[in-house]
């Protein structure tokens, strides 16, 4: 089964806390892929074969450097029970897809890698401040289309939402390297789909953070 750890979460994130409290190097032990997003909730990292990438506002791509902190970021130890191959894949069918899955009552990694009609992305512009719905609504996107990448993330079940969101979390780079973000529709062509089911869940804090101890989570 998969496993996940998360530093952070859902609700942290949301509930205003974007300061970095773990090194990409640290967190990338945990896994092979997963998302994230680096302090100051700047932009979108993408974890691909162990390696973190981060797509920023202005639409470029870099490899985030080991010391490089993240106040959010899920790695997974990616290990598919099924596989998929499938064609004209969207976000809703995706959702359709997950109808599927042997139970709605844990979490699932999802990896999924070939070529795409369309992806739109959306990236966190560097240094926020204001509330987090407000940043969401102001953040670019980016479409390609005709573009070969994978996508990366969890899907989760309603009851574990505060951690992982609820529904699909998911995050595109492209096999380039050039186009990654956080993804919001796409559109596949032939692709495969990996799934893994998770059986363990490691969740951390940044407990001894003085700013972290000082917010107050809805």
């Amino acid at each position: 089964m998969s496993a996940i750890f998360q530093h952070g979460s859902f609700n942290t994130l949301y509930g205003g806390f974007y300061e970095g409290t773990i090194t990409a190097g640290e967190a990338l032990k945990y896994g092979q892929i997963g998302i994230g997003t680096l302090d100051g909730a700047d932009g979108e990292v993408i974890i691909l074969d162990g390696t973190a990438y981060h797509g920023n506002s202005e639409n470029q791509v870099r490899v985030v450097k080991p010391n490089e902190t993240l106040p959010y970021v899920a790695v997974i130890d990616h290990q598919p029970f099924a596989t998929y191959k499938v064609n004209g894949l969207t976000m809703q069918t995706l959702h359709d897809l997950t109808e599927k899955f042997p139970t709605r009552n844990t979490a699932y990694s999802l990896k999924m890698t070939g070529h795409f009609d369309s992806v739109e992305i959306s990236s966190k512009p560097a240094k926020n401040t204001k509330n987090y719905l407000e940043i969401l609504a102001e953040q670019p996107h980016f479409t390609e289309k005709n573009i070969s990448g994978t996508i990366v993330g969890i899907w989760s079940p309603k009851f574990l939402e505060d951690l992982y969101g609820d529904g699909a979390h998911l995050h595109f780079l492209s096999d380039d390297k050039t186009f990654g973000g956080h993804l919001t529709e796409f559109l596949s062509g032939q692709i495969t789909i990996e799934v893994g089911q998770v059986g363990e869940m490691k969740q951390e804090f940044p407990q001894e953070n003085e700013n972290f101890k000082a917010m107050r989570f809805e």
